[in-house]
């Protein structure tokens, strides 16, 4: 599953549309967001962002498998 798709889950949950959270993200035009979700092109600060306008986190963990260490 793409991060993309879990973002429009979480929309679903919120009861909101890629549109409305582009216009809480602050875009003038959702095409820009759209655009992210169609090439799954989301930067941390993105995430972020995201994350604080549908009150909820994110947590991303490598895991070195043959030291079997989590960072």
């Amino acid at each position: 599953m793409t991060i993309g798709e879990k973002i429009k889950i979480v929309l679903e949950y919120r009861q909101l549309t890629v549109k409305d959270l582009a216009f809480k993200m602050g875009y003038n035009s959702p095409s820009a967001l759209y655009n992210k979700f169609k090439r799954d092109d989301f930067s941390e600060s993105d995430l972020k962002q995201i994350c604080e306008q549908l009150n909820c986190s994110y947590n991303i963990t490598f895991v070195l498998n043959d030291l079997k260490k989590e960072i």
